[in-house]
């Protein structure tokens, strides 16, 4: 069972039996490969995450709009593909926020963040055949910390108390 120690929390990994002090990074995958629910000392509402989220949404479309309209992108169909899978993801979680559905908005990202984790992960592998611009290379690494940060706000999300398996 955590437990509460200033600003972090601490833990046992039931993975490895070490001690393990959360601080807002990811969980430990190291050896088994598979998340697990993080420890961290704050959870959060639905309502919280979903504001949250909504700012990691909003860097989204802007890497999608850098991509869009770059030269190097609009010459390869397949690659297009990739901004429209960003296009998708945020506009699938929009109308949700803008109803103010935490339930509704956090349901839909779980449901759209494998596509969005497998365009960012494609364009991390094909970036220096599609440009060496530092530019693409940042737009690689934000786009893939952006993946990672919307999985660390789910991880924090307190369960639904209704026991809703959606929520």
């Amino acid at each position: 069972m955590p437990r509460a120690v200033g600003p972090r929390c601490t833990n046992v990994c039931e993975n490895h039996g070490r001690v393990n002090h959360c601080s807002g990074n990811l969980p430990c995958v190291k050896k088994h490969g598979k998340r697990r629910r993080a420890c961290y000392a704050e959870r959060m509402t639905g309502d919280e995450a979903m504001r949250r989220m909504n700012v990691v949404v909003s860097h989204l479309w802007m890497v999608r709009t850098f991509l869009k309209h770059a030269e190097e992108m609009e010459d390869d169909p397949e690659r297009m593909r990739i901004p429209r899978a960003l296009f998708d993801f945020a506009r699938a979680v929009e109308s949700r926020y803008t109803a103010g559905d935490p339930q509704g908005y956090l349901k839909m990202v779980r449901k759209k963040r494998s596509k969005l984790r497998s365009a960012a992960e494609r364009f991390a592998a094909e970036v220096d055949e599609i440009s060496s611009h530092t530019n693409f290379k940042q737009a690689a690494l934000s786009l893939l910390g952006c993946v990672d940060r919307i999985d660390e706000i789910l991880d924090q999300v307190d369960p639904d108390p209704r026991g809703n398996k959606d929520w």
